[in-house]
């Protein structure tokens, strides 16, 4: 998953010559931007020099060329709203630098800044508060441009310590080709804010050696190394690099500037998962869906797949051999999974529609739980923006894709039944609401489908329909409950009323094909 979630679409990097200058590189037409970040005021463990550090980076980036975003003291929705400022500026034509001081930590394999004012005393909570490195490295995927940076002065002295399941310093990362992720010691280790001192000990070298000319790259990280090491020999500064080409920061002797090496570009990554899935689509070797799986175990199709390799179930019960008469299609790779129902002449949308298939029509996932993945819900999505979704949705594939009405859906919850929730008079069996979501949404599937193979239709997120309130419409209904709700609101019965330009963060949506 992670290599999968770091692929970048990158096309080339340069090997380089002359002197820097400015002009040089804007004559190359190689645009240079960084987002800078210094993070030091934290209630409980606050730090001596990260604003220092961030301040004399954006300093030397600016002296080799860069336009430098600088931020101070962010909180996370700060940080995410600067980042996505940062990588909407990088085109394929530009270098990408992305620089971190502050507090970082690690949990289950992945890497995380720490905000601001976000309060932490457990795991799920610095997952929840914190920003996760891979987010950025995907955004910078998405921006298509040529080479990306990465430098992260974040594992200083943990915060953590004593807390569950939350490791020292930072873990191991891949970089993808053509980029370069460096890191101020090595995985799983700690270097400490120094007390003395404008900058801590690898920024202090790093700003020293990125404005020396007729240094590549990686010859310059070597020399903050040693640097580092001559000072402190427990703290070894860590680089993970593929890049394909030689880059100078403040230029290299001989010619041009950033002379580029075109290496060919790597197949889109979606349009290569898509063919091996239509390759397999009708097969009925499992071998062929564990061969997907293994290959992309967090791909567009994982839902399908697995349900593919589930062995059929026992007729016994009538509600299972009942949800079996029920065909369920996509007309898309990026299209809802809908499921016909003769009785009511439609299709109706098999789960909550995800953040993935979002993300794909409107191209930014808006989803709070954006760390949950892509098969969850996606939700903090107004009633208009769905109507928008709906509307390119519908001019990409020349279907008729819409909102239930409220009726629709509570025929659809109930699937020729009467019981207390959405396919079980058991709530754990079909929902996940207040008592036993543990605080946030879930992947799309995982509880038990009602009779007619539709799945969620109780609990995780609420879910919009085209129904009114009043003859005004300034208030439309949602149904379902979500996974914040109580038992009594997640009820097959229970339905909300919402304006049509709210946001919430446990409401989704569903669609229907006429």
């Amino acid at each position: 998953m992670k290599l999968d979630l770091l692929k970048f679409l990158l096309l080339f990097l340069g090997a380089s010559s002359l002197q820097f200058s400015s002009a040089a590189a804007a004559g190359m037409g190689e645009e240079r931007i960084a987002l800078v970040i210094g993070n030091d005021d934290y209630q409980n463990a606050p730090l001596m020099n990260p604003l220092n550090d961030a301040h004399d980076m954006k300093a030397a980036l600016e002296q080799v060329g860069f336009s430098v975003i600088y931020k101070e003291n962010l909180d996370l929705p700060s940080m995410e709203k600067t980042v996505q400022e940062f990588t909407h500026k990088l085109n394929k034509n530009s270098v990408g630098l992305f620089y971190y001081s502050g507090h970082g930590a690690q949990v289950d394999g992945s890497n995380f800044l720490v905000p601001v004012k976000s309060s932490i005393s457990n795991k799920s909570e610095l997952k929840a508060r914190s920003y996760d490195v891979e987010i950025i490295l995907d955004d910078m995927e998405e921006a298509g441009n040529g080479t990306n940076i990465v430098i992260l002065d974040a594992c200083r002295d943990n915060p953590f310590k004593g807390v569950k399941d939350i490791g020292d310093g930072l873990t191991l990362m891949s970089a993808p080709r053509g980029s370069l992720i460096a890191f101020a010691t090595a995985p799983d280790s700690v270097a400490s804010d120094k007390p003395l001192g404008q900058n801590s000990l690898y920024t202090k070298y790093l700003k020293k050696y990125i404005v020396k000319p007729n240094l590549d790259i990686q010859d310059m990280f070597v020399k903050v190394r040693e640097g580092v090491e001559a000072e402190d020999p427990d703290q070894v500064p860590w680089e993970y690099s593929s890049l394909t080409g030689s880059f100078c920061f403040a230029g290299c002797s001989g010619g041009s500037y950033n002379q580029v090496n075109l290496i060919a570009p790597e197949p889109n990554s979606l349009r290569v998962e898509v063919s091996f899935w239509e390759s397999i689509r009708n097969s009925h070797d499992p071998g062929d869906f564990r061969a997907y799986l293994k290959k992309y175990p967090d791909g567009q199709f994982a839902l399908l797949a697995r349900n593919r390799l589930i062995p059929p179930e026992s007729p016994a019960p009538a509600r299972t051999s009942i949800a079996k008469a029920f065909v369920s299609s996509m007309d898309c790779a990026y299209c809802p999974e809908t499921v016909k129902l003769p009785e009511m002449g439609i299709s109706f949308g098999k789960y909550e529609v995800t953040q993935n298939q979002w993300r794909a029509v409107m191209g930014k996932n808006p989803s709070y739980f954006f760390r949950c993945g892509g098969f969850c819900p996606v939700e903090y999505v107004s009633w208009d923006e769905v109507q928008l979704y709906i509307q390119r949705l519908n001019q990409m594939t020349g279907k008729r894709y819409r909102l239930p009405t409220e009726d629709e859906w509570f025929a659809a919850c109930q699937a020729g039944g009467d019981q207390e929730y959405c396919g079980s008079d058991d709530i754990e069996a079909v929902a996940w609401y207040n008592d036993n979501s543990g605080g946030i949404s879930h992947p799309a599937g995982q509880k038990k489908p009602n009779a007619w193979g539709l799945y969620d239709m109780s609990g995780n997120v609420g879910e919009w329909t085209s129904s009114c309130k009043n003859e005004k419409c300034l208030l439309r209904r949602a149904c379902g409950g979500s996974w914040s709700d109580i038992k009594s609101r997640v009820d097959s019965g229970y339905h909300s009323n919402f304006g049509v330009a709210v946001h919430y963060h446990d409401l989704g949506f569903r669609l229907v094909l006429d």
